[in-house]
């Protein structure tokens, strides 16, 4: 090995945890055990459910999940390992998240990601599980004059940690929403060498909307206003059932208690009521 790829390969470090087996996730998320075991989808705007109708529930595909957070509840990615046997990467930098994605089939990076590896930058942790920390800036969700509560870390590149994990060249999809840092990670991507056949990213800004469409993505689906949007490779198109696109996430409103209308448990139910008291 060379010296070059010594030092780069120094800079992971392994924690190799013992679970059994995943039955035990249910006490690893934050989503009430009731209806972790009686639903079958569960992002926060029905994303599981429009990949997988598009993709024609496709069976044993690979997804990017940047940031992962919870390893179930508003999770974009869950659904699809338990429904659907797909596997990926589950890149999530706050340890608060680690334990429960343990469980995941998924395979748990570490990281904050950023354009290069090896940039310092200032981290915020929330102190309680929540999906709102990320690089302290005033090009980021997290902006320096609210938050006095900076961690300093270092950043990696996306394309690194594809290396470094042999990612394939094709992505079924990737997750995106990493509290405006999408475009310091994608715009400079090199997407000529990874394919995503589905996007889910969280406010592009109209720089990343652009990087998109000159690489051959087009946005089909606001799932959620001002929120959340969905593109798909121009490559795929003629492909994809596009019924999927029906499906209204729009209106649809995630709330722990009534999560999840389509199979959610009946309210007389004991367990959901010692939950709730909880």
């Amino acid at each position: 090995m060379s010296r070059k790829n010594e030092e780069k390969n120094s800079r992971w470090k392994n924690i190799h945890v013992f679970n059994g087996n995943d039955s035990h996730i249910y006490d690893a998320t934050d989503l009430p055990a009731p209806y972790f075991k009686a639903n079958k989808w569960f992002s926060q705007f029905r994303q599981d459910e429009i990949v997988s109708k598009l993709l024609r529930n496709k069976r044993g595909g690979y997804f990017i999940d940047l940031a992962a957070n919870d390893p179930v509840r508003i999770s974009n990615t869950f659904a699809l390992e338990r429904n659907s046997n797909w596997d990926g990467l589950c890149l999530e930098p706050n340890p608060i998240y680690w334990t429960g994605l343990s469980y995941r089939k998924c395979h748990v990076v570490a990281a904050i990601i950023g354009n290069r590896t090896m940039e310092e930058i200032s981290f915020r942790f929330p102190r309680a599980k929540a999906p709102k920390g990320g690089i302290l800036g005033d090009a980021y969700d997290n902006k320096s004059d609210q938050w006095n509560e900076g961690h300093p870390r270092f950043t990696v590149s996306l394309l690194d940690v594809f290396e470094k994990f042999n990612v394939p060249t094709t992505i079924d999809y990737i997750s995106l929403d990493i509290e405006g840092a999408e475009d310091l990670v994608m715009t400079s991507f090199p997407f000529s060498k990874y394919r995503f056949n589905i996007m889910t990213v969280e406010r592009p800004s109209t720089v990343l909307s652009n990087v998109l469409t000159d690489n051959g993505y087009v946005m089909l689906k606001t799932i959620k206003k001002n929120i959340e949007t969905l593109w798909v490779h121009n490559s795929i198109l003629s492909t994809l059932d596009r019924s999927a696109l029906e499906i209204d996430s729009q209106n649809y409103k995630y709330n722990d208690n009534t999560a999840h209308f389509r199979i959610a448990p009946d309210q007389s139910d004991s367990s959901l009521k010692e939950t709730n008291r909880a």
